[in-house]
């Protein structure tokens, strides 16, 4: 394992940091606002993304017609510190990075970056961690790279190889979830997939269980790996309340969750959530909340912290299942194991990621219907949802500035 060197990164990785005085695409931004939502154009060629801009997600509209901050190819977005990053994603090919910031209700794109694709972007403090390790790629190392979420400045790379990592046999794959900083320690939930042909299918001889990383911060030098065996994969977020306890959910689903041709099996252990020590970073035994039971029979796909021990979770639609489009949305308390059902939403959802944000106890979930798309606004302590600002677009993100 490498400690983390700046000079490495631009050999390593071919990145290249240059200043941004022009957007991705036309800027025509007629709605200015400090909320910031990604909305997506669809045609039956392609799909583009734009980043909007809006003053309150309760109530108006915006559209992707003749406004907004076009942005070109597959995008993912992390905010960090008073930044937007908007990632391109290049299937294994180049990718880029460009930098948002927001002046008098308008977005300014900064610094950008060009360089190899990245298939994890992670916040970690105020930085960003960007993680190249797909499977598919057929490369022997996980990359990391440390973006400056400040000054948009490269603070460096390092490496592990998978198959040290996995230490079974297997390569290591770090789950693309949200990875939490705690104590100068970043976890990292990872699965592993067998090596050679199995790489390509996601296959796996170790679905029944749940695996984290410990790496120093910010060197990303691993220090141990810990497992649990109640549950399964862990592909649906760790979080840490105010009061420092660490949460992990685990969808207990099978690596290739996407496969439309496939049925790949499932986890004999029920989807779940894990209570980690905070000091020692190990699983706490004596707690686990059965997420399947306490839905009747559902697996979560995603999370997002609320506040207290309240959080927002989007669960796979059908029971017994943990792959496709069909989605309900819950709220759970982690300290008293209660379980709600989210109310006042379409009766049909379908929506493979997870554009949610939360202020104030509040929850704003973007909700992409057959006729409207709408943000709606869900009470955390009734998980009840009315209806929000309408956007003219696919809601893919929403964050603020």
């Amino acid at each position: 394992m490498r400690t983390i060197n700046t000079l490495s990164l631009f050999a390593g990785l071919g990145l290249a940091l240059s200043s941004c005085s022009k957007s991705d695409g036309p800027t025509q931004v007629e709605t200015p606002g400090s909320y910031v939502i990604a909305a997506a154009t669809l045609s039956s060629t392609n799909s583009t993304d734009y980043l909007l801009t809006a003053p309150s997600l309760q109530e108006g509209s915006i559209t992707t017609t003749g406004t907004g901050v076009e942005q070109l190819g597959y995008r993912t977005y992390v905010q960090a510190a008073d930044r937007i990053f908007s990632f391109r994603y290049g299937q294994g090919n180049p990718g880029s990075i460009t930098s948002y910031t927001l002046a008098e209700g308008n977005l300014s794109a900064g610094q950008s970056l060009q360089g190899e694709s990245t298939d994890v972007n992670a916040l970690v403090g105020d930085d960003v961690l960007m993680i190249r390790n797909n499977p598919r790629f057929n490369i022997p190392n996980i990359i990391f790279t440390l973006i400056d979420g400040k000054n948009v400045a490269v603070k460096g790379t390092a490496s592990i190889s998978n198959k040290d990592l996995a230490g079974n046999g297997e390569v290591a794959s770090l789950s693309t979830t949200p990875i939490l900083l705690a104590n100068n320690k970043v976890l990292a939930p990872f699965y592993t997939v067998v090596d050679g042909t199995g790489r390509s299918e996601f296959l796996t001889n170790y679905l029944d269980e749940s695996r984290f990383a410990v790496f120093s911060y910010p060197s990303m030098t691993l220090e141990k790996t810990f497992l649990d065996k109640r549950t399964g994969i862990l592909t649906s977020g760790v979080h840490q309340t105010r009061n420092g306890d660490v949460y992990a959910f685990a969808g207990a689903g099978h690596p290739n969750y996407w496969s439309t041709t496939t049925t790949y099996p499932l986890s004999k252990n029920p989807s779940g959530i894990l209570k980690i020590n905070a000091n020692t970073l190990e699983t706490d035994a004596t707690y686990f909340f059965d997420l399947t039971a306490a839905s009747g029979g559902h697996r979560v796909r995603a999370s997002k912290y609320i506040a207290d021990n309240l959080f927002f979770l989007a669960m796979y639609g059908d029971a017994n299942a943990a792959r496709g489009a069909k989605t309900r949305y819950a709220i759970v308390d982690v300290a008293s194991k209660q379980f709600k059902w989210v109310t006042g939403l379409p009766s049909t959802i379908n929506e493979s990621g997870f554009p949610v944000y939360v202020e104030n106890g509040t929850v704003s979930v973007g909700v992409n219907g057959e006729s409207e798309n709408i943000v709606y606004q869900v009470n955390a302590q009734t998980a009840v949802a009315t209806k929000g600002l309408k956007v003219d677009g696919l809601i893919k993100s929403i964050m603020k500035l």
